[in-house]
């Protein structure tokens, strides 16, 4: 109730007028209940403060960059929002009023919803221009406008990326059932029948179940995919058997460019061939400290001017960069296979377990990104002040 209000209830109370019934007095220039009526602490009617982005936007929260260690161009951040951090009932439906924009207050951010799941727990993307060292630094998350179209841009988010597969996909829908966020449409398709129960919780949203038979996506022949330098990837993987070798995966054709798997003794390994059909391999120098039943990232980057290959685990290098002679040719045809594949007749180490989050770009990352990667992705990057409203 308004306080003038209830200062008059009391006071005809007292004069002995009984019970009270009157319609609600808009003292304050404003429609009774709307925004600014003083129901909500927010301040009557009052301009937003300065710096605030759109005016047509009334609540946001800050998000503050933790120091990576160097400056870093174009990062992908996870933004993980609960009822802790967000109060949804001043969202939009599906979150289409979210906004991201720069430290700049001026900056729109290009980013992407993976999961909205009112009251539960939502996963976004967001991309970060530039993160510095030695530099605080921060992001705006804009929010509640009911009039705001949605604003999502997930090719912008992922541009210069192979590809990149959430895997919160229903396996059983219809082919190519495996989104790409990418600009390139690199969708994937199920084999081996799985069904709509392989889709379940994973690292970051949703993931996919393989059965270690014949459990697999097939890509397309894109020559998006087909890299024959520098290239960084990165998955999530859940495994459940030990002492097995198993596919993470491959560009597969006449020549592959590219075949990640984790060997029977728990190393990660990169081959490709060149020239006419020549294998060229390179393993961790480490094993995978996680064991069996354990969400781990992997990633992998070759750097074809150092002729070294990098592996690391939980965002860390797993031991030493390993080097090569040659590198990678032709592959001027074939698919993308993830999980395993089919060769011929035969199946090649189908992966069993679960799998989450692969992307794969035509660049090598630095030891800073990978461990930033992580951070971002199991929630120890960002910092979420509380929400400002006007």
């Amino acid at each position: 109730m308004n306080r003038a209000l209830a200062t008059l209830a009391v006071v005809l109370l007292a004069a002995g007028c009984g019970r009270l019934q009157f319609d609600p007095i808009d003292l304050d220039g404003d429609a009774a209940g709307s925004r600014g009526d003083g129901d909500d602490g927010t301040g009557d009617g009052a301009p937003p403060p300065p710096g605030w982005w759109d005016p047509a936007w009334h609540s946001r929260i800050k998000l503050d960059l933790s120091d990576p260690g160097g400056t870093l161009l174009n990062v992908p951040v996870l933004v993980r929002l609960d009822p802790s951090r967000i109060d949804y009932t001043r969202t939009a439906a599906s979150g289409v009023d979210v906004r991201f924009i720069d430290a700049d207050n001026t900056t729109v951010l290009a980013y992407e919803i993976e999961q909205w799941a009112p009251p539960g727990a939502s996963v976004l993307w967001v991309r970060v221009p530039q993160i510095d060292t030695g530099i605080p630094d921060h992001i705006w998350l804009y929010y509640e406008n009911p009039t705001a179209p949605d604003g999502a841009n997930a090719s912008a988010l992922w541009a210069g990326y192979g590809l990149a597969w959430h895997l919160d996909d229903d396996p059983a829908a219809a082919a190519p059932q495996i989104g790409d966020s990418s600009a390139n449409s690199n969708e994937g398709t199920a084999l081996g029948g799985m069904t709509a129960a392989a889709q379940g919780a994973g690292e970051i949203a949703g993931s996919l179940a393989f059965d270690g038979n014949d459990d697999w996506i097939v890509g397309p022949a894109a020559t998006s995919l087909r890299l024959t330098g520098d290239i960084t990837i990165i998955a999530w993987v859940f495994r459940t058997a030990a002492s097995r070798a198993e596919w993470i995966c491959e560009q597969e054709g006449n020549n592959h460019l590219y075949e990640l798997t984790l060997d029977a003794t728990n190393h990660i390994q990169l081959e490709w061939e060149f020239n006419g059909g020549s294998d060229e391999g390179v393993q961790s120098s480490l094993p995978l400290a996680s064991g069996i039943g354990q969400w781990t990232m992997v990633a992998v980057v070759r750097d074809t001017t150092g002729k070294v290959t990098r592996f690391y685990e939980n965002g860390l290098p797993l031991g030493t960069a390993r080097t090569f002679t040659n590198d990678p040719t032709g592959g001027t045809t074939g698919s993308f296979w993830f999980a395993g594949m089919m060769d011929s007749t035969t199946s090649k180490l189908p992966f069993i377990g679960r799998l989450d989050e692969i992307r794969i770009e035509a660049r090598g990352r630095s030891d800073t990104w990978i461990a930033t990667q992580f951070r971002s992705m199991v929630d120890n990057y960002l910092g979420y002040g509380a929400p400002e409203r006007y």
